[in-house]
């Protein structure tokens, strides 16, 4: 039943409220459907049209984005895949609400546990005191795995609909996401904070940098991942979600481009991963500003 799986999993008093001077994490409340469907609606409509203008973009850095079947036949010809693009929404969020409500709850069971093991304690002693700011999390049928649409990237600052309805922004998370080395709990909570942490967090110090937000305005794509990555595993290793900072499963990324990133990050690159060491511990914007300025 639709309302079994529709329920809303923070009524627990044992996980602590977020302090609100800290990032926020938003929740949609699945339970009334004829509010959330067209939040849904607009949310995918917006992802799916950018992925379609962009999508020659998206292949020259090596990435390919899911998209519908109704769209995938036709995805040469941009004018009639954006004619499809309502159709293929409604139909999706018609006969998958309840998988898009199932998602929600299980993230923000995981959300729940990061906060209640001191995701920001931990971030802070890492990066710093972190900026306010807020997302809601909106499952998606389609595109990347993760993705930060917020303010900042083109896809939302140019939707004043988006805006009305998400604020801040949107961290979308994609249902059905490829299997991991790592089981599907600790690779859900390293999906949100590689987003969150790693991308929303530190979004406002890389605008107009090489490592800009915006993947058209981003010209070296691999060291803003690299340093997603690399606060994620931190984050996750001092939190005891990894016994070994090595057993993070990180991307496959040259390491020669990378080197001068390596540089800006840790005091000793070139140690084994259990050895290395902050450069610039507390102070995130430092370790940024020199990545820029290596790039």
């Amino acid at each position: 039943m639709l309302e079994d799986i529709v329920q809303q999993p923070n009524e627990s008093s044992e996980v602590p409220e977020q302090p609100s001077n800290h990032p926020a994490l938003i929740f949609l409340d699945f339970t009334n459907p004829d509010e959330i469907k067209p939040k849904l609606f607009a949310a995918e409509k917006n992802r799916l049209s950018f992925y379609i203008n962009q999508l020659p973009v998206y292949k020259s850095k090596g990435y390919s984005p899911i998209l519908p079947d109704e769209i995938k036949a036709v995805e040469n010809d941009t004018a009639e895949s954006l004619n499809r693009v309502a159709g293929a929404i409604s139909q999706r969020i018609d006969s998958d609400y309840a998988g898009y409500a199932l998602l929600s709850q299980t993230y923000q069971k995981e959300w729940e546990d990061l906060l209640g093991n001191n995701l920001w304690k931990v971030a802070e002693e890492i990066m710093g005191p972190l900026k306010f700011t807020t997302r809601t999390l909106v499952p998606t049928a389609w595109g990347m795995e993760g993705s930060d649409w917020g303010k900042g990237t083109a896809a939302y600052d140019e939707d004043e609909t988006l805006n009305r309805l998400f604020g801040d922004g949107i961290i979308f998370i994609r249902m059905n996401p490829t299997p991991g080395p790592d089981n599907d709990s600790v690779k859900r909570k390293r999906t949100l904070i590689h987003e969150f942490i790693g991308h929303v967090v530190t979004v406002s110090l890389r605008v107009d940098t090489p490592i800009d937000e915006t993947l058209s305005k981003c010209t070296h794509q691999p060291d803003k991942e690299w340093l997603a990555d690399e606060l994620t595993a931190q984050v996750m290793y001092k939190m005891g979600y990894y016994e070994r900072l090595g057993d993070f499963p990180r991307q496959s990324i040259s390491s020669q481009a990378l080197q001068s990133t390596r540089e800006a990050f840790y005091a000793n690159p070139s140690a084994g991963p259990e050895e290395l060491k902050l450069k610039h511990p507390g102070k995130i914007d430092h370790v940024i500003q020199e990545i820029v300025a290596r790039i």
